[in-house]
Order: C-alpha cells, then structure tokens, then sequence
C-alpha cells in the first residue's frame, strides 16, 4: 500500500511541478517569413496564481527583429522603449544603430484570464531559414513574477520564440 501511496505521490508533484510550464507565454504561429512585415500576437494563458492578476508584460526584442510597432489590447495602455543594437542592424538595405528593444503592456488581466498582446515588425536582412529568434517575457503579477526567459525550449520557463522561414 504505501508503494501506490509513493506512486500517487510522485504523479501529483509531477503534475503540480509542470503546472507553470504549461501556462507560458507562447506566439500564436511561432513561425516568421524572411523578407516580409510580421504581425505577431503572444498569448498569455492567465495570472500567476489563483488570485494573481497580470498588471504588466514586458517583452525584451531580440536582434534581428526591428522596425516594432505594438498595439494595446482594450484597456492596455503600451510603451516601448529604445536603445542602441548590440551591433548594427541591417533592414532592406539600410543599417540601423538603434530602435525598439522593449515592449512594455500594463493593464489588468484577470488570474483566470487569457489576453493577447500583438506587435507588427520586421526582419533584418541578415536572417536565415531556420534561425530562432527568442523573445523573453517578464509577467508582472500583483503578488508576484514570473520571468519566462529561459531560451531552451523545454526548460522550466521558456522564452517565446519564432522561427524564421523561406522568404518568398
């Protein structure tokens, strides 16, 4: 009796444990096409508990993405924030020193609530197919905060991320 009490035991951490994993904030088409305007909208499955809300959404721009215009969903209000690129960037021929790295949304979702977030952008003309571009997310709740950060695709709080296509 007490190895189906140990067994029993192990599932439930094991569901609880990938609870959070589960709820990260994904694209709603991870895939992005060299050479042309993305639109892209990340989703956010709820707060960061039971009774914690989302207040804000911060979204750190990877190189190679430039050009970011955010829009706020009803009720959100959107910054961005500037700065110079690691290295210049080049956009349809044109080198570019510095422009938008962080998308910043505040507002109020509910902690059983899902929201969407979109952002048009473009993509650096250095891009290849199959590059990843990975686009950490800071979840600001009322109690608390989740860093969805981490660029490996299965760890624990994974990045959102796209991945570059063929171009026409």
């Amino acid at each position: 009796m007490n190895a189906v009490r140990s067994l029993v035991a192990a599932a439930v951490a094991l569901v609880l444990g990938a609870a959070p994993a589960a709820a990260h904030v994904v694209f709603t088409a991870p895939g992005a096409v060299a050479g042309e305007v993305q639109e892209k909208t990340l989703v956010v499955g709820h707060g960061c508990g039971a009774d914690d809300p989302t207040v804000t959404l911060r979204v750190r721009v990877p190189a190679g993405v430039v050009d970011v215009a955010p829009t706020a969903p009803a009720g959100w209000k959107v910054e961005t924030v500037a700065g110079a690129y690691g290295k210049p960037q080049i956009y349809k021929g044109a080198e570019l020193a510095g422009g938008v790295v962080e998308i910043v949304w505040s507002g109020r979702l509910g902690a059983h609530t899902k929201g969407t977030f979109t952002f048009a952008f473009g993509l650096t003309d250095g891009l290849k197919p199959g590059d990843r571009l990975v686009f950490p997310v800071v979840q600001q709740c009322e109690k608390s905060v989740i860093r969805w950060i981490d660029p490996s695709e299965d760890g624990e709080t994974p990045a959102a991320s796209l991945v570059v296509g063929a171009g026409r």
